[in-house]
């Protein structure tokens, strides 16, 4: 086979160009840093390297949800100590208004002291995180209690998925702090604050 000159101008122009492929590819990955810039790089590795990618996001969105869990529970905790705090004080109020030496004058100071209390004990009920109520079980856009404590939440759990097949419940309902083995909270300090106001 004879050898012309327009093959030889051909192949240079093939090997010209196969070469110019080769150095815009060196070029790409000296500008990007990646050895994988598009999928016919290698499409073996751009399949790793999009399942890197997903593996990164779901690891990004399970660090997300631990800190908006670690928030609740902490919001939770700091409520329910609150509201233990008051709930003693109440008590404190409630033997001492049944001392029989006292007069309904007193009684009034007391009943007007357990009114604040019971105020400030519906805030602690209506706690929330950026306008997201933590005690409304999942009805976290409604306020908990209205102001005379009756409860306006679900009993729902809220949970965040922290890891591959594993959650965590991160909130407790109204009702199942504020309203314990039948007794509810709000109700017993109204009682109290007739009670004392009453003189009885």
């Amino acid at each position: 086979m004879r050898v012309t000159n327009k093959m030889l101008v051909d192949n240079l122009s093939n090997n010209l160009s196969s070469n110019l492929e080769k150095l815009n590819m060196f070029q790409d990955r000296l500008s990007t840093g990646k050895r994988i810039n598009k999928p016919s790089d290698d499409p073996i590795g751009m399949k790793n390297i999009l399942q890197q990618r997903t593996n990164l996001g779901e690891t990004d969105q399970y660090s997300t949800n631990v800190d908006s869990a670690q928030l609740w529970l902490q919001e939770n905790e700091t409520a329910v100590s609150s509201a233990e705090t008051i709930i003693v004080r109440i008590k404190e109020l409630a033997t001492a208004g049944a001392n029989g030496t006292l007069n309904s004058g007193d009684r009034k100071v007391m009943a007007a002291e357990v009114d604040d209390l019971f105020k400030e004990l519906i805030r602690i009920g209506n706690s929330n995180i950026n306008g997201e109520y933590i005690f409304s079980g999942q009805m976290t856009h409604t306020p908990s209690y209205d102001t005379n404590g009756n409860y306006k939440g679900d009993t729902e759990t809220i949970s965040r998925q922290i890891g591959n097949n594993t959650y965590l419940e991160i909130n407790l309902s109204g009702e199942e702090v504020f309203n314990a083995n039948g007794i509810d909270a709000f109700q017993t300090v109204k009682n109290l604050k007739t009670a004392l106001e009453d003189n009885d």
